[in-house]
């Protein structure tokens, strides 16, 4: 219990107590700790992280109460740059995910989904394009290895 008499700053000793509370009453689900380990296992400080422009999962819910059905799909949007962007649709399949989608400007090369449990690898065709299916549900990003330039890596995302 607090003592004002203890050197240690309140705070401090307030959040000790809340932490150990937590702990015991509502810990943190094994899944998010592994995607947090994950997430820092696979960091690359040299990769271009690619911004998220859109996502109409969150559209989706503002527009909540003007639309009368729900979109199929998840459509994601990332920029790279001026006029540089990648486009990617994320369909329910139970507990996974389908994943297709393209690089604008196209290239050909290889691209990852990095999730919590490890990496889903494939080809991208000459039009830039990409699909994989089996991607389990939970946070996880996209990696390009695209000729003559670092590699692109998304934010992490829940899908």
């Amino acid at each position: 219990m607090f003592d004002p008499t203890d050197p240690i700053d309140p705070d401090d000793q307030l959040m000790a107590e809340l932490g150990d509370l937590f702990g015991r009453t509502d810990p943190v689900p094994s899944p998010v700790t592994l995607a947090a380990y994950a997430a820092i296992e696979l960091r690359d400080l040299d990769a271009q992280l690619a911004e998220l422009l859109s996502d109409s999962a969150v559209e989706d819910r503002e527009l909540a109460g003007v639309r009368s059905t729900a979109t199929p799909t998840r459509l994601l949007t990332f920029s790279l740059g001026e006029d540089e962007y990648i486009e990617v649709d994320v369909a329910e399949d139970g507990e996974t995910r389908a994943l297709t989608g393209y690089v604008v400007p196209s290239s050909e090369g290889r691209f990852a989904v990095e999730h919590a449990s490890g990496a889903l690898e494939g080809d991208l065709d000459e039009h830039g394009r990409f699909s994989i299916d089996g991607v389990p549900s939970g946070p996880a990003r996209l990696r390009f290895l695209l000729p003559g330039r670092a590699a692109i890596v998304t934010p992490w995302l829940p899908i």
